[in-house]
């Protein structure tokens, strides 16, 4: 964060899985029995983010096997939502996904997601929960499905509350989000410590921007939303 003069980002919990793991689980559809014990120890992360003098911002990993008490007694004290489809095997139309968003409606939250190439998890299947929950913030993660998904960013289009994040998108498709959504519609990732925070910085860096939309994209964007769930 120093190095590349970043003055607060947000984290969220992992390691449920190993990235090999993650892989494979990228390519079929995991089992209730393989995926209901992966859970984040949501507390630990908690702490270490409170104990960051304010530079790290803390989102809540959910495991939607399980009952969201949990999230609706700590709620206040984070950020943000995660959930994590490609981890948990879970739909984005099931009620157990239903169930964490309506407490993250109640506590004002963004929520980050990725989307995957099956039935249930595609990103016409996100567009249809921003359509059902039309006050929530919900954030497209890595750019949709795969780094060249321009028919993902049209799909969230016509959806003011989709919002797009970059980590893992061709330059070129961040570039066409921003043409199509608007700059204000588009956040920076970094993917870390998965991927280079600079390499994706530097994607971001090199697209056909006004200093005032660069700024939006990585940082007054996410304040804004933040501070929106903070009001």
């Amino acid at each position: 964060m120093d190095r590349l003069d970043v003055e607060r980002c947000i984290v969220v919990g992992g390691g449920l899985l190993t990235p090999r793991q993650l892989s494979r689980q990228l390519l079929r559809q995991p089992t209730q029995a393989e995926t209901q014990g992966l859970t984040c120890d949501n507390r630990s992360v908690l702490a270490l983010c409170e104990n960051s003098g304010g530079r790290l911002v803390p989102f809540y990993f959910a495991n939607p096997w399980l009952d969201p008490k949990e999230y609706r007694e700590l709620g206040p004290r984070f950020a943000g939502l995660k959930l994590g489809p490609a981890v948990h095997g879970v739909p984005l139309d099931s009620p157990r996904t239903s169930a964490y968003l309506e407490v993250a409606r109640e506590h004002g939250h963004p929520v980050y997601l990725h989307c995957l190439d099956r039935d249930g998890f595609r990103v016409t299947d996100l567009v249809r929960l921003a359509e059902r929950y039309t006050g929530l913030r919900l954030i497209l993660g890595h750019g949709g499905i795969s780094e060249l998904d321009y028919d993902g960013v049209d799909a969230i289009a016509g959806y003011p509350n989709l919002y797009f994040e970059t980590s893992g998108a061709f330059k070129h498709v961040i570039q066409y989000a921003a043409d199509v959504l608007g700059a204000s519609r588009i956040l920076y990732g970094s993917e870390y410590p998965l991927q280079s925070a600079a390499a994706e910085l530097c994607k971001v860096r090199e697209l056909t921007l006004s200093d005032a939309e660069m700024e939006a994209i990585t940082g007054g964007n996410i304040r804004r939303l933040l501070a929106r769930a903070s009001s």
